[in-house]
C-alpha cells in the first residue's frame, strides 16, 4: 500500500466512522470526535508531516480503542467546554496528537530562540 492509497482509506473509515457518530444511530454520540475528524484532515493536508499523522491515526485508534475497551480509561460522554456528545474514544482522537505535533514544530523554535538569548544575557551579565 503506498501513501495515497493508505491516505484515502485513512480519510474515508475516519470519515465513515465520524459520520457514524453524529448520524443519531449510536446512543452516545461523538460531536467532539467528528470535529477533531475535521482537524486531522486539515493536519494531513496543511501539515510538515501526513505519513507520521498516518502513522499516528493508526497506532492512537488503536491505542484509544484497546484503552477504552479494557476500561482502562473512559472519556467523558459530555465535553465540557462546548458541551458536545463524546464518543468513547472520539473517532477523531488522533488529531490531539496531530495538533501537539503541530504546536510542538511551530513553538519550539522560538523558544530555543528565546533560550539563546537568555543563555547570552546571562552569559554577557556575568563578564561585566
Amino acid at each position: 500500500m503506498n501513501a495515497k492509497e493508505l491516505a484515502i482509506f485513512v480519510i474515508v473509515s475516519g470519515g465513515l466512522w465520524s459520520i457514524w457518530g453524529i448520524s443519531g444511530i449510536p446512543e452516545q454520540g461523538d460531536q467532539v470526535g467528528a470535529f477533531l475528524f475535521c482537524i486531522f484532515v486539515i493536519c494531513l493536508f496543511k501539515g510538515r508531516s501526513p505519513m507520521v499523522y498516518l502513522g499516528a491515526f493508526f497506532i492512537c485508534t488503536w491505542l484509544e480503542i484497546i484503552g477504552t475497551a479494557a476500561g482502562t480509561w473512559k472519556w467523558a460522554s459530555i465535553e465540557p467546554v462546548f458541551n458536545w456528545t463524546q464518543g468513547n474514544p472520539p473517532s477523531g482522537v488522533a488529531a490531539w496528537y496531530c495538533l501537539v505535533d503541530a504546536v510542538a514544530i511551530g513553538f519550539a523554535p522560538k523558544i530555543l530562540n528565546g533560550l539563546q538569548k537568555m543563555s547570552n544575557w546571562y552569559k554577557t551579565s556575568l563578564d561585566k
